[in-house]
């Protein structure tokens, strides 16, 4: 079948995204967020590279005025987000690889 007219998902669309968690305490007993398994890696790597250009522009801005505490956390928590997105879709592309379906 030519690929234009394939009704086969890409493999973007077929693998799905793992558990991941992020933005514990210190000793990683309480986990305040995780990513989900499910969605598709395609929309969470997405996701993830919209988050971190919101820090981007944020540390953009803030170079010339300087930052706060609550800047500096907000910051850390986008780029904490994003990397969870990106760490989440990583473990289900190895696993796609591995040939698991992108289910771990």
């Amino acid at each position: 079948m030519h690929p234009k007219n394939s009704t086969t998902a890409s493999y973007g669309q077929q693998m799905l995204t793992v558990e991941h968690s992020f933005h514990c305490d210190d000793g990683a007993k309480n986990i305040f967020f995780k990513t989900v398994t499910g969605p598709q890696v395609a929309a969470a790597l997405n996701e993830a590279s919209c988050l971190l250009s919101a820090a981007n522009s944020l540390l953009s801005k803030l170079m010339d005025d300087g930052l706060d505490g609550n800047d500096a956390f907000g910051i850390r928590f986008l780029v904490a987000a994003g990397k969870a997105l990106v760490d989440s879709s990583a473990c289900a592309a190895e696993s796609f690889d591995s040939g698991m379906g992108g289910q771990a």
